[in-house]
């Protein structure tokens, strides 16, 4: 069996798109789907992409991996700790398939920052006036701490990296626009995302 690799790429889908009215990971922004966007940065970034969906839920033509979630809207945290059962071994760079202007520089940031002893590494999103979950690093051994007969109840991805011992926290610039996620179909901006 071989190490651990420095970190696997998950693009977590598993959500209701309920704001949205309809599955958002599927929405096109610039030619493409949010989910394939997601899964060709993640690919450029030399990472080998896994999908986590809902329970039943398979996108096609993503050339990568898709697991399931265990139990179905259990929010990101849970999706974040199936990928964890699937690669225990593995860090996780985690993003949501919703970021369409994120880019593959934000990921190597965040990849370039990853020492040995982190627990994660995030992006600071002052405007938001709390910690940015997504994009983000997270170490395998602090998910191994995650108890999964409590997911369902729902802690969040913000009550988890309180919990974390070392975090790094990076300044993205232009970090309102580029982590921003998508709710709504008129959230969707289709000019170009700035360099």
């Amino acid at each position: 069996m071989s190490g651990p690799r420095v970190a696997r790429g998950v693009v977590l889908a598993g959500g209701r798109s309920s704001r949205f009215g309809t599955d958002k990971a599927l929405a096109i922004a610039r030619g493409s789907t949010l989910i394939a966007h997601a899964v060709g940065l993640l690919a450029r970034c030399g990472l080998d992409p896994v999908v986590v969906s809902r329970p039943g839920w398979t996108y096609e033509g993503l050339g990568c991996t898709t697991i399931h979630d265990r139990q179905a809207h259990c929010g990101p945290l849970a999706g974040l700790h199936r990928a964890h059962q699937e690669y225990p071994n593995d860090a996780l760079l985690a993003l949501t398939c919703d970021m369409p202007y994120l880019n593959a520089e934000d990921l190597r940031g965040l990849l370039g920052a990853f020492v040995p002893g982190v627990d994660a590494v995030l992006y600071s999103a002052a405007t938001k006036g709390a910690e940015q979950p997504f994009p983000g690093l997270y170490a395998s051994e602090p998910l191994r701490r995650i108890d999964p007969d409590h997911l369902s109840s729902g802690p969040s991805m913000h009550s988890y990296i309180r919990s974390l011992a070392r975090v790094i926290r990076l300044e993205p610039r232009d970090a309102a626009r580029r982590l921003a996620n998508i709710n709504a179909p008129d959230d969707l901006d289709l000019s170009p995302p700035a360099r």
